[in-house]
Parts: C-alpha cells; structure tokens; sequence
C-alpha cells in the first residue's frame, strides 16, 4: 500500500521502494523511506482494495481528537473520492482502460460506477444492453454502477495497481469464444521503422593457414498505420575479399480483419497448406489465424449434449481436466475447447441439479487439416514462380479452400495453374473412433519440351492416441505418386532447358528428392514405459521410377530419469540410393552439479558410428549474475577414427543485456585455433527517437516511462528503461491480451510511476506504443506537530487553493511529492476545528534521500500566519 500523495486527484498510486531499506542517517534526514512507509502505513487510503473487508471500529478513547470523522476508515478498502484511469477486466478477461468513478454516499459506503462504453464493451445481452442505454438516455458522459446496469453482478478496485474487476453472471452476456478478443481493441500501433541484425566475425588458424570471414544478417520493417513492409538481407566477406549479397525476400502486407484474412505482395512464399510450398514473386490472400482465439485455432470437436436442469458439465481427457461449465436446462453446444493434439477421447460427464450424473464419450484424433465444424481456411497466389537459377520461371495461379462440415470431416480443394501446367486437388479429413484419418488426391498434367506428362498423386495420413497403451502415433504418412506426376516446381526446372535440350541446373534434376518420386511411408511412434521413461520411434522410406535403389532413414530414441539426472539413448540408421548404410548410436548424461534452481548442468556423451568413428564430448553450461544475463560453456572433444585421432577443447560466453546480446567463443585442437565474436539486436527508429534494443519477434511494444530510467521490464530478462526511460518489448503475441508489467525497482525515487502495468492486443508486425505515466518530484515526509506532539490520525492535508493533498498517518506524519519548501498546508483536524503549517527544508543533494521534516501546525488562520511571517 502507498501513502497519501500531493495529487488533487488520487491518480496516482504505484510507488516503489528506495534502494535501501532500514537504513539510518546523520543530521535532520533520519530515517529512509521505508522506515516512513512501515510507520505511516496504517493511514493509508491509496491501496489495494479488497473485496467484502470487514468493517474496522475507532474507539475514541484512543485519538487523541476525538471529535475526528473516522467513519469513512471503517472499511480498510476506502478510497479517495474522484475518476480514476483503470485497467478492466470482466470475468478476468481484459476489456481495456475506462475511467472509473468513486463516490461517497450518505450511509457511509462508496459507490463505484463505469462509464456507458465500458458497459458496452462488456457486450451483454441484447435486452439488457439496450436497458442499459435506455438508463444513459444515449448520454455518452453519463456512468452506471451496477445496482442500475446489472443486478447479481459486482466492480472491485484495486487502487493500488489501478485495476477495477467486474464480475458479471455468465447468463447474462453475450457469450464469446474463451480468449477472444474484440476487434475494436487491437492495436495498430505507431508508424516506426525497426531493423534486427546479426553480426558475427570468425577466425582460424592451422598450420597451412589461416581463414576469416566476417556476416551481417538484417531483418528490416517499417509500419505505417496497417500497412508494413518486411526485407531481408544478408552480406558475408570472405577470406579471399569477396562480398556476398543475398536478399531473402521483400514484400508488404496487411491484415484485412472484418474478413480476417491477410494481404501480401512482394518476394514472399506459399504456404503450403494444399500445395508444395513455392517461392513467389507476387500476391498471396490467406486466413489469417492468428486473428484466431486460442479456443478456435486448431482441431478440437464440437461437444453436445443435453440438460435437465441448471447443470455441470466437466469434459476430461486421460484423467485431465479440460473444462468445466454450467449450462442451463435444454441442448446445450460446447465448442470452444482448446486443442491438445494426439491425446485421445474427451470423456463428458454431466451432472445434474438433482444429483443424476450422466457420461459419454466424444472421438478425439486430429490430423493437419482438420478443422472444427463451421471453420474455414482461404489461400490465394498470383505471381511468378521465382527460384535462384532459374532461366525462365513460368507464371502460377494458385487456391486452396478448406471447411469443417462437422466433428467427423472436414473437406478440402484447390489447384494450380501455369502456362505449361494445371493440377487439381481434392481431399478430405476424418475424425473416428478408430483414429484421424485423411485422403487426398492431385491430378497433374504438363506440357513439356520432352513431351507431355500426366499422373496422379494419393496420400493418405493416420495419427491415435492408444488409451490402452498410452501410445502415440502422430504422424503416419504414406504418398504414392504414378510415373507420370511431377508438381509445378518440378515441371518448371524440366522445362527449362536450352536449345541443345541440355537441363539448365542438371544438379537439381539429379539430386531432387521429388522429381519420380513413386512412394514414400513416414512414421513416428511414441510410448511411456513407466513414469520416467519413453521410447520414441521414427522412420522414412523412399523409392523412385526409373532410378534405382531406395532412401531410408531411421530413428530409435530412449529417455530416461533418475532424479535429477537424464540419461538419454539414440540409435539411427540411413541407407541412400546407392545402397550405402551409415549407422550411429549416441548415449548422453546430462546432470545438474547442486540442487539450486539455476546450477550450473553437467553433461557427458559418447558415439560411435559405422565408420568406426569414436567421439567422447564433456561440456558445462550455467549462467552467473543476478539477472542470470551471463551464459557460459565449457567443452573438451576427443574423436577417433581408423587414421585420426585428436582432442579439442573450448569456451563461449555471452551476455544478455537490454540493449542486445553479445557474444564470443574460442577453441583449440592439436590442428586448429578458432576464434568467434558475435552481437545481435534491434534498432527501433520513431516519432520520438531511437531506441535500441534486444533481438526481436514480429510483434514489439515500446515502453516509455518519462524519467523511470532503471526500472525492469518483466516480459523479457534483462530489459531495462534506458537513460530515456525508454525500452524494446522484444515479443507480443498478436492478437491476444498482453500483459506488460514494470519493475520501478532501480529507478530513482523522485519518480513516483502512477501505474506499473498496462494490457494491450496489437495487430501482428505493429509496434505499439506503451505509455507509463509518472510524476517526477522530490519527495519528502513532513511530521506534523501541535502542542509538541503529532497531528492526529486521520487530520486532511490540503493546499491553500483547496487541493486536497492527502490523510495524516500514525505520528503525524504524511508523505508527500513534489512540494516547494515553504508551502503554506492547511489540515483539518475534526469539525470545524484547523491548522496550519509551513513546513522549510533544504533539498537534499542526494536524489535517493528522502527528508523527514518537523512542522508545527498553528492554529493562526493563514492569513494571520502570513502577517506574522
């Protein structure tokens, strides 16, 4: 809780602790402020606010002014009367910033009400929301507590982290997907430009020689209002002066959100979702999920069923709750369940008002491609098909549409068309007591310079969670394509061909993976023995027409724990075309060295493999600082093989700071020394300036705290307000609530922050301004006296122009911010019955100190004081 500030209005709240507490100084500073906190905190009114306090009794034997009002500190969650800025949250979902409205009334209590578009925001009923604007006579000023807006619902404030809570019976909103938020609160931020970079210089030596070679790598993005542009671009220099440019893509997008799609054009990439993924230089149209709440994004299925009475549904999954929920009397839908993948049948258990339980089962499997019943997936491209290499890149249409039609199937089509080439789709998702299974079929016809091609690929996929076993088979795929098939990419590289007919890249033709590819069988299995142990399986074969041989690639994995220590076996086996087989088995340990949260880990490995290659490794890893932002490995290397043999051993370090992250590392062998330094981070160019950063996702916020220099941000380690009070959220999530909290620990304490967390929903790539308010001021604690001893609890402080400045604490003591030695204050000690005082004191040099000062209160009316002054 924090003391009574010199606001007029209680808007500020959020104070911080000094650097030091319980510390004692010379001379007329005698305490620190936390000693002042400890003993003034039984005044305060400026705190958080519980919900239902029971109500605190003054006996009057006790004051030394009995004639004092203390009816309004009966109920420890009294709060200053006046419009406050807060955070709301409904049902623990965020609605966003409203002003929220305290008021006295006459039987002692206080009265909470929202302004007529927060209520709105809270989307409620038809009926009771046209109520609601009936009450406001469409008077957009006007506020409704929720005695007038809703019965049976009740607001809370938490006036310390200005924070308001509105609980709201379920029945009466508009019900919305769990994790939705409205389209109106997402963010577009502000027009800035923001570069990621990645820098990195490397050196070696051996006997022969030496090499070096230096990188840049830049992700660059500039926004203006939706509209956002993205490149990237990297620039290498070898050993031999050789610069290397290689641009990655550039395009500009924007999301369309009344059709929740999004808009591309530039160097960009299909997606992939029907078709092989292609690099393109044009435009794409797809749905853009992450618009998405969590509850719809995903395959989960639709559960229904049908109530009695008021009843309690609880859906489990392998003993797991997923959800539980009342639902009235009748039909009920429950379709914004929250996918978890392979994990088997949801078991619905339905309990009645009267005690009557009922209970069945909802087949859950899922598969790329299944969507819940009534969700969509649109995917558009128009463009040139654009791959380093190629002389003459032919032009692609391309579309894709994908629907749940209910629980049990989802159905999906698409095709492609090019100059020399055209490929329809079709296909289709099940969800089955047996398991997740999907089918499709593509046909595809080509013209090409060798004559035309024409074939069919079938593809059929299966994943189950086996309750019985507790098994996982999460992906088993089997394609089978006739000798005719080729795919776009494909047909375009065969097709380009000089004039003597030679290929114009033979490597790709030669070494592709798809080109008469006939069949390919993918599968991965996973099963727990036990609670500490699992084997995984994974494995792929290929075969082709007209070539040869086959591609097979194997993998058998075993992991295991005892206590703190993993061990860990992995065999695999891989067979190429030409009949070769390499073989390898790896077993590790990995172990921590104390059982501290972040001690340092331990870890040891050995391999052998058909080449009767053997490698023994040891390395440690840990972090040390108090914010852990310094990360260090050690490792020494020992291979043998049937002509070599040699050791190796080195360091890395790297250091996290709020400005980046910086790197080095260094090794040695008996045949190399090599030596590595590296940095990465963003730089965020905007309307107010320049601000770096660390390295970045798609989606940032920028912090701003005028004078709050030092103070942490919570989201990210190591991140700190800079010198401008200034810092890069390096990540957002898009879409969704974003709680961004400051730490005002380590900012000096003549900053008071009059709000340390703010929740914001921005758009994907936008770069949202996060505007923390604070007041700058020296603060000081002024000790009231009268007749030698303190004013008594509960006396108001107030300046001359009627400003009211706070409530005097235990001792006469009240802490205030920002005064200008000499202030005339006026308190108000009980009736009619004044004081005043003109506390003086010389501003400490030491910004952290803050003065305790001693200040007779006079009953001289002001006037009269000023006379005799």
């Amino acid at each position: 809780m924090a003391l009574p500030s010199t606001e007029s209005t209680p808007l500020a709240a959020a104070r911080h602790p000094p650097p030091c507490r319980w510390c004692f100084t010379a001379g007329r500073y005698r305490w620190r402020a936390a000693l002042v906190v400890a003993a003034a905190v039984v005044a305060t009114v400026t705190g958080p606010r519980p919900v239902q306090a029971d109500e605190v009794t003054f006996d009057p034997a006790f004051l030394e002014d009995a004639s004092l009002d203390m009816r309004r500190f009966s109920r420890p969650d009294y709060v200053l009367p006046g419009d406050y800025l807060v955070d709301l949250t409904l049902n623990q979902t965020p609605l966003g910033r409203y002003p929220l409205r305290v008021e006295d009334i006459p039987d002692g209590t206080q009265r909470l009400t929202l302004p007529l578009d927060a209520w709105l925001a809270a989307r409620l009923e038809p009926a009771l929301e046209q109520e609601v604007r009936h009450s406001c006579r469409l008077d957009a000023n006007c506020f409704l507590g929720v005695d007038a807006a809703l019965p049976g619902a009740s607001l809370d404030l938490a006036i310390g982290d200005l924070r308001a809570h509105l609980s709201v019976p379920q029945a009466l909103l508009h019900r919305l997907p769990r994790g939705q938020v409205d389209s109106a609160r997402w963010e577009p931020g502000t027009t800035a430009l923001l570069a990621n970079y990645q820098v990195n210089g490397y050196r070696s030596s051996t006997d022969e020689g030496h090499y070096q070679s230096a990188f840049l790598g830049t992700t660059l993005g500039a926004n203006l209002g939706l509209w956002q542009f993205r490149s990237s671009l990297n620039v290498s220099r070898s050993d031999d002066g050789d610069v290397d440019w290689d641009s990655l893509h550039h395009y500009v997008q924007r999301p369309l959100p009344d059709q929740g799609l999004l808009l591309r054009a530039g160097e960009i990439n299909t997606r992939g979702d029907f078709f092989d993924s292609l690099a393109l230089r044009g435009v794409t149209l797809r749905t853009e999920t992450r618009m998405l709440p969590d509850s719809r994004r995903g395959y989960a299925p639709v559960v229904r069923g049908s109530a009695r009475t008021q009843a309690h549904v609880t859906i489990s999954q392998q003993g797991r709750r997923l959800l539980e929920t009342s639902v009235p009397p009748g039909p009920f839908e429950i379709d914004d369940l929250y996918p978890t993948g392979y994990g088997g049948d949801l078991e619905v258990k339905v309990t009645e008002a009267d005690g009557r339980v009922e209970r069945y089962s909802v087949p859950y499997a899922a598969v790329p491609g299944l969507l819940r019943p009534g969700q969509s997936r649109l995917s558009l491209a128009a463009g040139q098909y654009h791959a380093k290499g190629l002389d003459d890149p032919p032009s692609l249409l391309e579309a894709g549409y994908r629907r749940g039609l209910g629980n049990a199937i989802t159905a999906y089509g698409g095709a492609q068309l090019s100059e020399h080439y055209w490929s329809p789709l079709i296909g289709a998702a099940f969800n089955t007591p047996a398991g997740a299974i999907a089918v499709d079929a593509q046909y595809a016809h080509a013209d090409l310079p060798q004559g035309g091609r024409n074939g069919w690929s079938l593809e059929a996929s299966y994943s189950r969670h086996l309750q019985s076993t507790d098994t996982d088979i999460n992906l088993a795929a089997y394609r089978y394509s006739t000798t005719g098939f080729v795919s776009l990419a494909d047909a375009a590289w065969i097709a380009d061909a000089d004039d003597d007919g030679a290929q114009a890249d033979e490597g790709y033709v030669d070494n592709s993976t798809t080109i008469d590819q006939r069949s390919r069988l993918q599968l991965n299995l996973s099963q727990p023995l036990g609670p500490r142990t699992r084997i995984s399986a994974t494995g792929s074969l290929a075969d082709y027409w007209h070539r040869g041989g086959t591609e097979s690639s194997y993998q058998l994995s075993l992991s295991h724990r005892i206590g703190r220590v993993s061990l860990a076996l992995n065999l695999s086996r891989t067979d190429n075309r030409e009949g070769e087989a390499e073989h390898r088995a790896l077993v590790s340990l990995t172990l921590p060295l104390s059982n501290a949260s972040f001690a340092p880990r331990l870890g040891v490995s050995a391999s052998r493999d058909s080449r009767h290659h053997d490698d023994a490794h040891l390395d440690l890893t840990g972090t040390l600082g108090d914010e852990r932002e310094l990360s260090y490995g050690l490792f020494a290397n020992q291979t043998r093989g049937p002509n070599e043999r040699y050791r190796s051993y080195g360091l890395n370090l790297s250091s996290g700071t709020s400005v980046g992250r910086f790197t080095a590392a260094g090794s040695k062998s008996d045949d190399y020394r090599q030596l590595s330094i590296g940095a990465s981070g963003a730089v965020l160019i905007h309307r107010h300036g320049v601000t770096f950063g660390q390295s970045t996702g798609d989606t940032v916020g920028l912090v701003s705290a005028p004078g709050g220099a030092g103070a942490r941000v919570t989201n990210a380690a190591n991140l700190t307000l800079d010198d401008d009070g200034e810092a890069l959220v390096p990540y957002l999530t898009a879409y969704h609530d974003n709680a961004v909290q400051l730490d005002p620990r380590g900012a000096a304490t003549s900053v008071e922050f009059q709000r340390t967390s703010i929740d914001v929903a921005p758009y994907a790539g936008a770069v949202v301004p996060l505007r923390f308010a604070t007041r700058t001021g020296l603060p000081v604690v002024i000790v009231l006296e009268q007749n030698g001893r303190g004013v008594p609890l509960g006396a108001e402080v107030s300046a001359t122009d009627g400003r009211k400045l706070g409530v005097v604490g235990a001792g006469g003591m009240l802490l205030l911010r920002d005064l200008t030695p000499g202030t005339s204050l006026q308190v108000t000690l009980g009736g009619e019955r004044r004081c005043w005082a003109r506390p003086v004191w010389t501003p400490p040099t030491d910004s952290d100190e803050i003065p305790i000062v001693t200040s007779p209160c006079q009953p001289t009316p002001l006037k009269d004081l000023l006379e005799t002054t």
